[in-house]
Protein backbone atom coordinates (compact mmCIF):
# COMPACT_ATOMS: atom_id res chain seq x y z
CA UNK A 1 0.00 0.00 0.00
CA UNK A 2 1.22 3.57 -0.57
CA UNK A 3 1.63 4.13 3.17
CA UNK A 4 3.98 1.13 3.50
CA UNK A 5 1.42 -1.14 5.16
CA UNK A 6 0.14 -4.43 3.81
CA UNK A 7 -3.20 -6.18 3.76
CA UNK A 8 -1.67 -9.66 3.53
CA UNK A 9 -0.02 -11.90 6.09
CA UNK A 10 1.29 -15.44 6.28
CA UNK A 11 1.70 -17.17 9.64
CA UNK A 12 1.31 -13.79 11.32
CA UNK A 13 4.08 -12.15 9.29
CA UNK A 14 3.38 -9.32 6.82
CA UNK A 15 3.48 -10.13 3.11
CA UNK A 16 3.95 -7.07 0.94
CA UNK A 17 2.33 -6.33 -2.40
CA UNK A 18 4.19 -6.95 -5.63
CA UNK A 19 4.41 -3.61 -7.47
CA UNK A 20 1.71 -2.20 -5.22
CA UNK A 21 -1.13 -4.33 -6.56
CA UNK A 22 -0.28 -8.04 -6.22
CA UNK A 23 -1.84 -8.81 -9.58
CA UNK A 24 -0.33 -12.30 -9.57
CA UNK A 25 -2.72 -13.13 -6.71
CA UNK A 26 -6.13 -14.70 -7.23
CA UNK A 27 -7.58 -12.01 -4.93
CA UNK A 28 -6.05 -8.71 -3.87
CA UNK A 29 -6.67 -5.39 -2.16
CA UNK A 30 -5.55 -2.30 -4.07
CA UNK A 31 -5.15 1.31 -3.09
CA UNK A 32 -7.53 3.65 -4.90
CA UNK A 33 -4.59 5.29 -6.72
CA UNK A 34 -3.83 1.92 -8.37
CA UNK A 35 -7.27 1.63 -9.97
CA UNK A 36 -8.83 2.98 -13.14
CA UNK A 37 -12.49 2.97 -14.08
CA UNK A 38 -13.04 1.23 -17.42
CA UNK A 39 -15.99 2.06 -19.62
CA UNK A 40 -18.22 -1.04 -19.79
CA UNK A 41 -18.38 -0.57 -23.58
CA UNK A 42 -14.58 -0.74 -23.94
CA UNK A 43 -13.19 -3.91 -25.55
CA UNK A 44 -11.30 -5.72 -22.77
CA UNK A 45 -8.88 -7.32 -25.25
CA UNK A 46 -7.64 -3.78 -26.00
CA UNK A 47 -8.01 -2.18 -22.56
CA UNK A 48 -5.86 -4.91 -20.97
CA UNK A 49 -2.83 -3.53 -22.81
CA UNK A 50 -3.02 -0.25 -20.88
CA UNK A 51 -2.38 -1.93 -17.53
CA UNK A 52 1.20 -2.91 -18.23
CA UNK A 53 2.25 -3.20 -21.86
CA UNK A 54 1.72 0.38 -22.96
CA UNK A 55 2.94 1.96 -19.74
CA UNK A 56 6.04 -0.24 -19.65
CA UNK A 57 6.81 0.64 -23.26
CA UNK A 58 6.38 4.35 -22.66
CA UNK A 59 8.64 4.17 -19.61
CA UNK A 60 11.31 2.30 -21.57
CA UNK A 61 11.18 4.80 -24.43
CA UNK A 62 11.15 8.00 -22.37
CA UNK A 63 13.03 7.07 -19.20
CA UNK A 64 15.51 4.39 -20.25
CA UNK A 65 16.27 4.80 -23.95
CA UNK A 66 15.63 8.58 -23.90
CA UNK A 67 14.20 8.45 -27.44
CA UNK A 68 13.60 11.89 -28.94
CA UNK A 69 11.58 13.06 -31.94
CA UNK A 70 13.45 12.13 -35.12
CA UNK A 71 15.40 9.23 -33.55
CA UNK A 72 15.41 5.89 -35.35
CA UNK A 73 14.57 2.91 -33.15
CA UNK A 74 13.92 -0.80 -33.53
CA UNK A 75 11.12 -2.42 -31.53
CA UNK A 76 11.21 -6.11 -30.70
CA UNK A 77 8.27 -7.96 -29.21
CA UNK A 78 8.65 -11.35 -27.63
CA UNK A 79 5.75 -13.44 -26.41
CA UNK A 80 6.49 -14.95 -23.06
CA UNK A 81 5.16 -18.34 -22.04
CA UNK A 82 4.89 -19.40 -18.40
CA UNK A 83 4.30 -22.81 -16.89
CA UNK A 84 0.91 -21.51 -15.79
CA UNK A 85 -0.10 -20.41 -19.28
CA UNK A 86 0.44 -17.76 -21.89
CA UNK A 87 1.00 -14.36 -20.27
CA UNK A 88 -0.02 -12.34 -23.34
CA UNK A 89 -3.53 -13.71 -23.55
CA UNK A 90 -5.78 -11.34 -25.46
CA UNK A 91 -2.96 -9.21 -26.82
CA UNK A 92 -3.13 -10.53 -30.37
Amino acid sequence: MPDGTTRFSYNGEPVYHYMGTSTFSEYTVCAEISLAKVNPQAPLDKVCLLGCGVTTGIGAVHNTAKVKAGDTVAVFWFRRYWAGGYSGRGSG
